[in-house]
């Protein structure tokens, strides 16, 4: 649940277990990391089923709603403190597979595993609190105890 919320919370509420270790077919770097990499403002996220209010947006600094993919690295602030998240991008799947690992904590590192499409200038996400690829959602949509949350972010 750290990475789902670190992503969520750290971009957005000032706001994505234990790592696996399998090899899969996900792109470190390059590929389509290029193709996502930018500054990106959250505008939506839905979580149950429910959008949260935007009253949640714009109570926090633009600053601290920003996600930035460098590579294959995941930035954002938290109260003007930087961290970052390792990303790893599968392309070739239909949806589009991403999984974000922290490996900053003092546990084992944290996984969690999502889905994302490009929409013109919006980054699409959705991330399942879990590290097992068979929680990976398979819709952009969450629903009541999915253990999901799907998030809009519009490239700035």
């Amino acid at each position: 649940m750290r990475i789902l919320f670190s992503v969520a919370l750290l971009a957005m509420l000032s706001v994505f277990s234990l790592g696996c270790g399998k090899k899969d077919a996900l792109e470190p770097t390059g590929g389509a990391t290029a193709k996502l990499d930018g500054t990106y403002l959250i505008v939506g996220i839905e979580k149950d089923g429910n959008a949260m209010p935007m009253e949640m947006f714009t109570a926090k600094s633009e600053n601290d709603r920003m996600i930035r993919i460098e590579g294959a690295k995941m930035f954002a602030t938290k109260n003007g403190v930087e961290d970052s998240l390792e990303l790893k991008l599968d392309s070739s799947k239909n949806p589009a597979h991403f999984t974000i690992v922290d490996t900053k904590t003092d546990e084992k590192n944290k996984t969690s595993v999502g889905i994302y499409k490009i929409d013109g200038e919006k980054l699409v996400i959705c991330l399942a609190d879990s590290d097992e690829d068979k929680d990976r959602p398979q819709d952009f949509k969450t629903t009541q105890n999915s253990k999901t949350v799907l998030m809009t972010l519009k490239k700035k």
